[in-house]
């Protein structure tokens, strides 16, 4: 299990990075024709443009129907979280980190056992400020991506234009020089600290028996994150990818710590305003002068 690059993912607002301890390590080991497990990892094919919040324009499916109000309210909710991160850490302390599990996990109860014991006996601990949203794949295999605040910088000094080209040449299916001269280049770019989190990393997510697991730093914008984020809570939604055992099941986690929202809100436009006018004069027509009156109704 690679931490750095193994089937490195770029997208927007995300880049990949290498381990130190062997030269294998720095290399994205990306399958031509595999599932994309990141966001844009080693896909020969260009990234679609980014979703509007309130559709689902992913292409992972064609059995697709318009958005609930709280699907609507739930990526708003991410997009929110990402932006409090930023706001308090800057965009260059947070890191874009991907774990998957050796097999094809498809049972959500297992895969979310398995995440709450990493959590618990090892993350939370070390990262508090953190946005986690669960992803299937096409196959209905399950993999998770977060957005956690570090306690230093991981992004300046990045190479990454080195990173695209090593990215590029392995979606190829070929390792020459110029794949290998690339991985050196962004591999000797990263920081320190960097490193050392990508090999603290490696080693937890191999004792709690992960699968992959990536750390990079944000590429371009939050923004653009945010949104990337709140794509993948789009995917599933009429997508026979997600079992219908998952209704119900937490696709979002976000930590005390980072959260600035919940998905219990309403959004003030014209719609909302009426609904409300509307309410205040059934209310008054039954005597009640406040929510507790229209409680004990």
């Amino acid at each position: 299990m690679n931490l750095a690059g193994t089937g490195g993912c770029e997208s927007e607002g995300v880049s990949c990075a290498p381990s130190k301890a062997n030269p294998c390590d720095l290399a994205p080991s990306v399958d031509v024709g595999s599932t994309v497990e990141g966001p844009d990892a080693g896909a020969a094919a260009p990234a679609p443009a980014l979703p509007c919040l309130s559709s689902n324009n992913s292409n992972e499916s064609d059995k697709t129907r318009p958005l609930s109000s709280y699907d609507k309210r739930r990526a708003e909710m991410v997009y929110m979280t990402i932006g409090g991160l930023i706001f308090r850490h800057t965009v260059n302390r947070l890191a874009f980190i991907t774990l998957t599990f050796p097999k094809q996990v498809q049972d959500k109860r297992a895969a979310h056992r398995q995440w709450n014991s990493f959590a618990s006996g090892w993350f939370r601990e070390r990262y508090p400020e953190y946005c986690l949203v669960w992803e299937r794949h096409r196959k209905g295999g399950l993999h998770l991506h977060i957005v956690a605040a570090v306690p230093f910088d991981v992004r300046t000094g990045f190479d990454f234009a080195a990173w695209d080209r090593a990215r590029r040449e392995s979606s190829h299916g070929k390792r020459g020089a110029a794949f290998w001269a690339a991985t050196r280049a962004y591999g000797a770019s990263a920081s320190p600290e960097l490193r050392a989190l990508w090999t603290e990393l490696r080693e937890a997510a191999r004792r709690y028996k992960f699968g992959r697991a990536n750390c990079l730093p944000i590429k371009k914008d939050g923004d653009a994150l945010g949104r990337y984020l709140a794509k993948y809570l789009t995917k599933g939604n009429g997508n026979s990818a997600f079992p219908r055992e998952d209704k119900g099941k937490r696709r979002v986690e976000v930590s005390r710590a980072a959260r600035v929202a919940t998905v219990h809100f309403q959004r003030l436009n014209t719609h909302s305003w009426v609904w409300r006018e509307k309410f205040k004069v059934w209310a008054a027509s039954r005597g009640c002068d406040s929510v507790d009156a229209v409680k004990a109704l």
